[in-house]
């Protein structure tokens, strides 16, 4: 990806691609933190990023956290990725596809928690619950301050597209 942000930013320097397109990257705050892969995607010339979902607050926060002290998200237009989760197979589908291990640590609490609810609450309060979720996550990232951008909502079936409708004034 570091190759493409510099082949686009030598693009935009020589005309062929407009200056004011974006040039895009992503970022994963549920793995370790390795600034120096975000500052090296910076210094090729990106311009916006989104994140895979923060699904582990912990995790996601602790990311935030260190990415804006140290100034990399000042100017950044930044995109936190929020998927429509209806299962705790979908959750640990988003889990394993941002690469955590859903057998430890905060993952682990997350979906033991969502396990039990799928089990013992009736489908229309699990859906509910599911939908809670949802929303949390929305505002968990509305109250990250003004380094976010927006949101990318990330639905992946029919059902989760059904969902974001009605998540979405």
């Amino acid at each position: 990806s570091i190759d493409l942000l510099q082949q686009a930013k030598r693009m935009q320097s020589d005309g062929t691609l407009p200056r004011d397109v974006d040039l895009w990257c992503v970022a994963n705050p549920l793995r370790p933190l390795d600034a120096s892969k975000l500052e090296r995607k910076l210094e090729a010339g990106a311009t916006a990023l989104v994140t895979q979902p923060p699904l582990l607050r912990d995790a996601f926060h602790a990311w935030w956290h260190q990415c804006h002290h140290a100034g990399m998200l000042q100017h950044l237009d930044v995109r936190v990725g929020i998927p429509v989760i209806l299962s705790s197979a979908s959750l640990e589908f988003w889990l394993r596809i941002s690469e955590v291990d859903a057998s430890r640590g905060e993952a682990a609490a997350v979906v033991a928690d969502f396990k039990r609810k799928e089990r013992t609450l009736s489908r229309e309060d699990f859906d509910g619950f599911c939908e809670a979720f949802t929303r949390d996550l929305i505002a968990m990232a509305k109250g990250l301050g003004p380094a976010l951008g927006g949101m990318h909502l990330m639905p992946i079936s029919k059902r989760s597209y059904e969902k974001v409708l009605q998540l979405v004034p």
